[in-house]
């Protein structure tokens, strides 16, 4: 039975990538188009992350590499693929393994609450290991060019790669089983789970910044690195390493202990427990009626407190969709603590320094992705929506507003904090203050689009949508490239006419342009793009 759950997982993930759903619902395949771009933007996140993985380890390879701590390069690639694993599978895990929608069917049958569950948790082993390849492959080509990799190194370190997920899953699973055994009986647990994610989040953005930093500034920070790292919290990833490095299969074995004793224990004590948390109660309220006036609003107001309701009922809508505001929020407060005075003393004009800030922030713009998914997370309740007299495009605009009601502001404070800290000229100023907004606007029209175009109703969970629906995936790569192409010619432009303010005007030019095209597209064909969902 656990065989045929797996080819179930599998044959949904691989229908969500290839195969769109028809008004009648039956699967079709996508066109060759969509599928080339979905191609393309694979290879462009492969490609970037695994470029910057690479530059990581060359530098701490070129230190370690040859000598006594040769260890460290593999117990660091094994402590950040531990981090990356936990931090993006914790959430996934919880409503994965716990709130899906289809446990309670799927319980219903003579199915084992076992098999349900590793079903599950070997599906998000899977997305470990596409981020551990991202991190793993270009340090062990690095590795190999650098001239330290022997054939007994590579075994183990290979041995050790299949293992890696163990602990990270156990760990993500226990974590997000205790926030479901507490969220599952308040009556807004998304607050709670936001809070948590995002302080996970920040802890683990900080400590990959001094972790790098460390790296790649000098030889006796390495040998401060190389002493934390011997520390009894770090032993299975310390095992690795000198497993790895020296080919010690002893070692070796140590690390898979503590890879794999933690997952099989909680599996069994998941598995004894699977039956009655799937079908747990939810808590609730118990409601007092209180006799007052109730003020009548419009239908458009109704939709937006709707829509502001459902993003922050989920945690993992708030996370994904919102990671934006939560790096604006940290380089709004970041800024105060960057030696600007160090740009003004290389000469590097106040006003330029302006221009990459509003860059950078147009950037993290094009990481909130609420309207990406807001058509989506509809569901199979999108015909309510249909059948009420309301024009489609009327239901469209009120998923934009929540979209600008939530990042405009951070956007706003980031812009204003930017300002006071680089103190640029009154004209740099305005276009600090206008751009970040505009690629706000553009962001949120270009994610309501694609969500139109690929939309997705058949999941069982909401990660499937949040995090690997075509829609997203697509209008991340059309802002962060976009937003790229648009802001570096600005910014060469402003450096070779000595003219930031005219630099980042002409930045904004092309995203303003489509932002007003695809909004008086949604107005004017709304109606009928809308009724023919489904």
């Amino acid at each position: 039975m656990l065989k045929t759950l797996l080819k179930l997982q599998f044959a949904q993930f691989f229908s969500s990538l290839g195969n769109r759903r028809s008004k009648k619902g039956a699967d079709k395949p996508r066109s060759r188009g969509s599928m080339i771009l979905l191609g393309v933007l694979l290879a462009y996140c492969a490609v970037v992350f695994m470029g910057m993985s690479g530059m990581f380890f060359y530098s701490l390879g070129s230190l370690v590499g040859g000598t006594e701590n040769a260890w460290l390069f593999f117990a660091v690639l094994a402590t950040l693929v531990f981090l990356v694993d936990f931090i993006f599978t914790i959430f996934t895990a919880k409503s994965q393994l716990f709130e899906a929608k289809d446990n309670e069917s799927l319980l219903s049958l003579p199915i084992r609450p076992r098999d349900i569950l590793l079903s599950r948790m070997l599906m998000i082993v899977l997305t470990d290991y596409l981020f551990e390849v991202i991190i793993v492959l270009p340090a062990i080509v690095v590795w190999c060019i650098l001239g330290h990799a022997s054939v007994t190194g590579i075994l183990a370190f290979l041995i050790g790669v299949i293992c890696m997920p163990g602990l990270s899953l156990a760990l993500s699973s226990f974590v997000g089983w205790l926030l479901y055994l507490v969220t599952s009986r308040m009556k807004n647990p998304a607050i709670v789970s936001t809070v948590l994610g995002a302080g996970i989040f920040v802890i683990y953005l900080f400590g990959c910044m001094k972790l790098g930093g460390g790296v790649t500034m000098t030889e006796e920070m390495t040998l401060k690195l190389a002493d934390g790292l011997s520390g009894a919290l770090f032993f299975p990833f310390r095992a690795f390493g000198i497993a790895a490095a020296g080919g010690n299969f002893a070692w070796l074995f140590v690390y898979i202990a503590f890879m794999l004793i933690p997952f099989a224990i909680l599996v069994r004590i998941l598995s004894a427990t699977f039956l009655s948390l799937a079908t747990r109660q939810k808590g609730s309220v118990k409601a007092v009626y209180h006799a007052k006036a109730q003020r009548a609003g419009s239908q458009r107001s109704a939709l937006i407190r709707n829509e502001f309701r459902r993003i922050v009922s989920s945690s993992a809508y708030m996370l994904n969709g919102g990671m934006g505001m939560l790096l604006t929020l940290v380089l709004a407060i970041g800024v105060f603590f960057i030696p600007m005075s160090e740009f003004a003393a290389e000469g590097i004009p106040v006003d330029l320094i302006a221009a990459v800030a509003a860059g950078l922030l147009a950037f993290l713009s094009s990481m909130t992705l609420f309207t990406a998914s807001a058509v989506s997370m509809e569901g199979q309740n999108i015909y309510l929506l249909q059948s009420l007299p309301l024009p489609g495009h009327t239901v469209l605009e009120a998923k934009l507003i929540p979209h600008m009601v939530l990042s405009a502001p951070l956007t706003l404070i980031a812009s204003i904090t930017c300002a006071i800290a680089i103190r640029p000229t009154p004209g740099a100023v305005v276009a600090l203050l206008l751009v970040p907004q505009i690629y706000n606007a553009a962001t949120a029209v270009i994610g309501l689009s694609m969500n139109l175009a690929l939309p997705r109703f058949d999941f069982t969970d909401e990660t499937q949508v949040l995090k690997q629906s075509g829609a997203v995936g697509f209008t991340m790569l059309i802002t962060t490239v976009g937003g790229i192409m648009a802001m570096a010619p600005g910014i060469v432009i402003g450096i070779l006419t000595r003219n930031a303010v005219l630099g980042m005007a002409l930045a904004a030019v092309i995203p303003f342009a489509v932002t007003i095209v695809l909004y008086r597209h949604i107005v004017k064909n709304g109606d009928g793009i809308f009724q023919r969902l489904g």
